[in-house]
């Protein structure tokens, strides 16, 4: 094909551009010469066809049309005269061999002792008609392990032999996120909701190993020892109880430790610092499992990092995946980190997270794309696009005022800090309301001119009040109930209606409460035992929408407000995320398949009626899921939906690099 156009038939800036087009852009095939024979086309149609099961097999199945090519009439005199019989067998050869390379990972990847002195690049797919999250290849180098997602939003644990083109979902792994692998590779490690979770990767075979509350990531001992990040670093040995083995320091203001990574003696971890006042003391740390002694190794680091020999670091800094000198038994970084790759994927709505993973036989996996992106897209009811606000972003949270003219959302600006921006619909004009602190929720007040903040900022997290165009830093508000108020639901009259955390009988629950703005009064709201988010008052004021996981699902219900004595559930079948109504007369969620779904309320004189739900259309909403807090729509006042709606991702998300030395010249730059 390049033969007969003089150009390439997919083009790109990088390898990963490349490899892009291979699996997703159409061929032109305008390109090629008018005079091109007929058998010709056909042929490199069949060379290059993605359907492995209409692809040409071999060169050996081409033979037969090569040579009734060969004697055909000649090919355009601008390009030269016809080839020989050998020479369009070693053009279509290379075509072959081209599509073959850029879609089969797991032929190669098999005879990577063939090319031991050179680093191969390949695209990695996800798993059919899902969206990719998370990969990782075992430390033998022989199994993909895949977090993927329906087009639903059911998120499943996949597995994958290197040498095999099957992919086979694992039954029963329904959330699964994080996977990660035991050292001698017969295990995977996953979390779902606020469980941990253990896998026989041979047979399938599932164990709930302990309920861990809000996990970021995970790492296996060689003992069987399982460590996992969050609020705190823990520690699960087999046939005990997860311990805290790592508390944050508090009062330099880290309020966080995330992604584990063990180091070759088991000994010593790196993970993530999360710091909401000194962005200077965040970053890539190590610690002593033994002693509990710590060190700051970079604070230019995005993530945590993945050791591999002879004695490298990798770990995400900006948007660039590098590797950085590490001697292991000192603990110290030398030299200057190498470049990678570019727009190494990672996810603005969960701090640290990055996805890279390194066989012991040389095999480096990670995810392309760069920071996962939403648009704010407007909905009619019937689900009709009828266009969209601002531009792509990491968006982690919206609110809109109650005119329906303002749009507040938080996103990283700068590093990793989520950073609050008020949006002008009319003019389209933007301005960043904080530039300090870490905001997850927000929520407006009537009349549009201030806004309430869950943000982490200091060495506390709490919630803050934002005079919106005063020019003003927010300034903290005083809450005393139990646990962190850091989820900002909903804002009526002097009344705010947020979320605390707490760790109560080995898991982390939420419950709502309530916040007087003028008094400075506060009290326990919600409390059912289960986890209580996403609160939000009926513009009447009589009645308190809410999401709860007391029944064992996310559920959707309705209570009495300011005393919430009487409780009627809403949705069928689980829900999250219920906004009102511009006059209260209709109820709105986000079903578990992403659906937007409606409840008409027929409120009575006596109790509260309502119809049974609805489905309007379905959404791409970027859900971060219901334990995140995070709204992902609004509903303007003439009915319009504003929905934080995901990017398609592509069809080659994740790169593999087979026989990656990083200590080699020139391979570090595939």
């Amino acid at each position: 094909y390049e033969l007969l156009t003089g150009r390439a038939p997919f083009g790109g800036e990088t390898v990963s551009d490349v490899l892009a087009g291979v699996l997703a852009r159409e061929i032109d095939w305008s390109s090629l010469p008018a005079s091109t024979p007929p058998a010709v086309r056909r042929l490199l149609g069949r060379c290059l066809e993605r359907d492995p099961r209409k692809r040409l097999r071999d060169i050996g199945d081409a033979r037969h049309e090569l040579d009734d090519t060969a004697t055909a009439r000649p090919l355009d005199a601008g390009i030269g005269p016809a080839p020989t019989r050998r020479g369009l067998t070693a053009l279509l050869m290379g075509g072959a061999a081209l599509a073959a390379a850029a879609l089969t990972f797991a032929v190669l990847a098999g005879r990577r002792g063939a090319t031991a002195d050179a680093p191969l690049v390949f695209s990695i797919a996800a798993p059919p008609e899902t969206r990719l999250n998370q990969v990782v290849i075992s430390p033998d180098g022989r199994t993909l392990a895949f977090a993927a997602e329906s087009a639903s939003g059911e998120s499943h644990l996949w597995l994958r032999k290197v040498d095999s083109r099957e992919v086979r979902r694992i039954e029963r792994t329904q959330g699964a996120r994080e996977p990660f692998w035991s050292p001698d590779s017969r295990f995977v490690g996953f979390f779902s909701e606020a469980q941990l979770w253990k896998l026989e990767a041979a047979t399938g075979a599932l164990e709930a190993l302990s309920p861990v509350g809000d996990t970021r990531g995970g790492a296996w001992s060689p003992d069987g020892t399982i460590l996992f990040g969050g609020a705190n670093l823990s520690r699960l040995a087999t046939g005990s109880e997860a311990a805290v083995v790592l508390a944050p320091d508090s009062a330099s203001g880290e309020n966080a430790i995330r992604y584990p990574s063990l180091l070759p003696d088991a000994t010593h971890v790196l993970f993530y610092s999360r710091n909401a006042s000194d962005r200077a003391r965040a970053g890539l740390w190590v610690a002593s499992l033994q002693t509990g002694a710590r060190k700051q190794l970079t604070a230019a680091a995005g993530s945590s990092a993945v050791y591999v020999e002879p004695g490298y670091l990798l770990y995400r800094r900006d948007r660039y995946l590098v590797a950085h000198a590490f001697d292991a038994r000192s603990l110290e970084l030398r030299g200057e980190p190498r470049t990678l790759a570019e727009d190494l994927w990672y996810d603005p709505g969960v701090t640290a997270q990055v996805n890279v993973s390194v066989s012991r036989s040389g095999i480096l996996t990670f995810r392309t794309g760069g920071s996962e992106a939403s648009d704010l897209t407007w909905y009619d009811r019937q689900g009709r696009v009828l266009g969209t606000e601002w531009e792509a972003k990491g968006y982690v949270t919206i609110a809109l005022s109650p005119d329906g003219r303002q749009i507040l959302s938080a996103f990283p600006s700068q590093g990793v800090e989520r950073h609050v921006w008020l949006y002008d619909v009319a003019t389209r004009a933007a301005r960043q309301v904080t530039s300090a602190g870490d905001t997850i929720t927000l929520a407006f007040s009537d009349d549009g001119t201030r806004a309430i903040l869950g943000m982490h900022a200091g060495p506390t997290s709490g919630l803050w009040l934002a005079r919106l165009g005063s020019g003003t830093a927010p300034s903290p508000l005083p809450t005393k109930t139990e646990g962190l108020p850091i989820f900002a639901a909903d804002w009526r009259g002097d009344q705010v209606v947020f979320g605390g955390q707490a760790h109560r009988d080995g898991r982390l629950r939420r419950a709502l409460h309530l916040l007087d703005i003028k008094t400075g009064e506060n009290r326990t709201l919600l409390d059912t035992g289960g986890s209580e988010f996403f609160g939000t008052l009926s513009p009447d004021g009589r009645r308190l929408a809410y999401a709860s996981d007391e029944s064992g699902q996310w559920e959707v219900s309705v209570a009495t407000f300011p005393r919430t004595d009487s409780r009627w559930r809403v949705s069928a079948g689980g829900g999250h995320q219920p906004r009102w109504n511009r006059d209260g007369s209709e109820l709105f969620y986000i079903a578990p398949d992403r659906r937007m779904m409606s409840v008409r309320v027929r409120d009575g004189s006596s109790g509260f009626h309502w119809d049974a739900p609805v489905p309007l259309f379905q959404t791409a909403i970027a859900d971060l899921g219901p334990f995140r807090g995070c709204w992902g729509y609004a509903v303007a006042p003439d009915g319009r939906f504003l929905v934080l709606t995901r990017r398609p991702q592509g069809a080659s998300p994740a790169v593999a690099i087979l026989n990656w030395k990083p200590d080699a010249a020139g391979a570090a730059s595939p």
